[in-house]
């Protein structure tokens, strides 16, 4: 998340982030909420170290509101001794964080992986700069809340250097996807590789921010944290990768699959989740899965059995429209 907030404050901000700027950064709301010893102690103590702070409660709003108060140093950097130190200075003795979301690395074993710590758990801590950055690549990574589950899009590691060197056309690219992703996971609620890949793959306003930045590949990943008890827990690391494919040559196809899939996002969530109440919900899903087969393979067979299932859910529903993208296809 250090990354992602400082990929943020690069794509706004430029290399001299004016103190104006970087408040309205911690504009952005996101529904997020603290939990066990953050509520305790780690908010408590953030608040001892900004004396302009109110009390902040369990909510990030309120972290949010308090460190857009500050300017610190955002000059950071790592240190591992049994656990992971990452901040402006690391030679401080006392004042660390560590807040319950930094520790979902260790499910995930990122910081392992990173420190050389492979088969040890490992606690991060951070100072003020270190959080800073922290919360402000949480709030640009933030997709949507539903329930207790928190989604994220992160660039991929690997990406990160290409981020870095053009923070404003990577980071275009990922708050577009982000706003498209919001709508899908609101009406699937839950994450489904098809239907997670499609609106990807198929999304007119991403392809459009890739091929205008000369972009030929993105590599994100989509994260499900949910809040358990006093922590967090990674339940799905999702990859998507974005390719300049020769569809795109096309983008009356693409805007045409795209409406495609619009139309049976709903229906194939209704199947997912057990709510197919006409039948017509797993003939869509089946439709939308030869449609990533068709996008995957460039073969176009899978894109005439996609339309033998909308036939199929026509069938049992003539009322959900199917036949009428075919109508829209043709007439295209």
């Amino acid at each position: 998340m250090i990354y992602e907030g400082y990929i943020y404050v690069l794509s706004i901000c430029r290399n001299d982030p004016s103190p104006e700027c970087l408040q309205g950064l911690w504009r952005n709301k996101v529904q997020f909420y603290f939990t066990g010893n953050d509520v305790k102690h780690t908010l408590k103590r953030i608040s001892a170290q900004i004396p302009q702070c109110k009390q902040i409660d369990a909510k990030l709003e309120s972290l949010a509101e308090c460190l857009s108060l500050i300017t610190p140093d955002l000059e950071v950097s790592m240190k591992v001794n049994e656990d992971v130190f990452v901040g402006h200075n690391l030679e401080m003795k006392e004042n660390w964080l560590s807040f319950q979301i930094m520790k979902v690395d260790r499910y995930m074993g990122i910081s392992s992986m990173e420190s050389g710590l492979m088969k040890k758990q490992v606690t991060c801590f951070t100072d003020l700069s270190g959080a800073y950055l922290f919360f402000l690549g949480l709030i640009s990574s933030s997709v949507v809340t539903i329930g207790n589950d928190y989604y994220f899009l992160l660039f991929d590691t690997s990406q990160v250097p290409d981020c870095l060197a053009n923070p404003l056309a990577w980071f275009s690219v990922k708050d577009q996807l982000k706003a498209d992703l919001r709508n899908a996971l609101k009406k699937v609620g839950r994450v489904s590789e098809e239907i997670i890949s499609l609106e990807s793959l198929l999304d007119s306003s991403v392809i459009s921010a890739m091929m205008s930045n000369r972009l030929e590949r993105v590599n994100l990943r989509l994260l499900k944290i949910s809040s358990e008890g006093n922590t967090y827990k990674v339940y799905n690391d999702f990859p998507i990768t974005m390719l300049n494919m020769r569809i795109y040559q096309n983008m009356k196809l693409v805007k045409s699959l795209q409406k495609l899939v619009n139309l049976l996002i709903i229906p194939a969530s209704d199947f997912l989740n057990g709510r197919d109440k006409k039948g017509d919900g797993y003939h869509a899903y089946m439709a939308l899965k030869y449609v990533y087969m068709f996008l995957t393979s460039d073969n176009s067979t899978y894109l005439n059995m996609a339309v033998r299932e909308l036939h199929e859910a026509n069938k049992a529903n003539e009322k959900g429209g199917y036949l009428r993208w075919i109508t829209y296809l043709i007439m295209r």
